[in-house]
């Protein structure tokens, strides 16, 4: 089981299973324990308790018996502040198959909570995993534009750090997509595109606009690809995909993307 405190020291224990921790702010712990019978092993055993006949609810006759609503629980020794009966949790102990199906189910703490946030260590990096599954998606965007109308495929991992045209490390990784389909596809030709919100003066927009561009088109370059193949043009805040009313509509059209002109 594993805690970590966001605000003060936290007292915590498992009556029933004779355990009990210090949660330290910002310090993930652990409790490590092996349970010898389910939650519902355990009702049948109280079930034989006069004092487990009773309603789970006093306010309730027609509640469940104390012995049927009865749950393990993880709970907080200490008095701290407002919070202290909010820390009290339920916990279930179940048969190995039970655990097994749940457990399949469950998102990676590290990757819901913390990938690419700040204080991901791996943030500047992708995993092998991230890589494999990027590339898939930008084949299937490069070959679904080469077959429509509008031939554009819009970047979804370049990115750049704020207010300059500097690319954020990951972006390498959709950057070289790109380089490798075109060393497979000699007569790809595109036109690189930057494009802002409508945060700022105009000029300045399109003047970074241009930049962003002119940096994709430079790492490409560096790659090996000719740069007879490639043209990079920045739109500033003109094209925009969605209204500049909210902060994601103003992401949605802060963007880098190419326009295939010849194949």
């Amino acid at each position: 089981m594993r805690i970590t405190s966001k605000d003060v020291l936290h007292n915590f224990y498992l009556p029933h299973f004779r355990v009990k921790m210090d949660a330290i702010p910002g310090i993930p712990t652990y409790f490590v324990f092996e349970p010898q019978k389910t939650n519902e092993e355990f009702r049948q055993q109280l079930r034989n308790y006069p004092e487990y006949q009773v309603p789970s609810d006093p306010k309730d006759p027609s509640s469940k018996p104390k012995w049927e609503a009865f749950d393990y629980e993880l709970a907080c020794a200490e008095l701290c502040g407002n919070s202290h009966f909010a820390m009290r949790k339920t916990v279930r102990i179940v048969e190995m198959e039970e655990y097994e199906m749940w457990a399949a189910q469950q998102k990676s703490y590290y990757l819901s909570n913390i990938r690419f946030k700040d204080e991901d260590p791996n943030k500047e990096k992708l995993f092998s995993s991230e890589i494999e599954t990027r590339k898939e998606e930008f084949i299937e965007l490069l070959d679904t534009a080469l077959i429509t109308a509008k031939k554009t495929v819009q970047f979804s991992y370049v990115t750049f750090a704020t207010g300059s045209e500097k690319l954020t490390g990951v972006s390498r990784y959709e950057l070289d997509n790109l380089v490798e389909a075109m060393k497979e596809k000699k007569g790809l030709r595109i036109q690189l595109a930057g494009h802002t919100d409508d945060i700022g003066e105009d000029a300045l927009n399109l003047a970074l606009s241009q930049k962003r561009a002119d940096a994709v088109m430079k790492y490409l370059v560096s790659k090996g690809v000719d740069a007879s193949r490639l043209s990079a043009k920045g739109f500033g805040e003109s094209q925009p995909v969605a209204a500049n009313d909210s902060d994601d509509n103003r992401a949605q059209n802060r963007r880098t993307e190419f326009r295939v002109v010849g194949q």
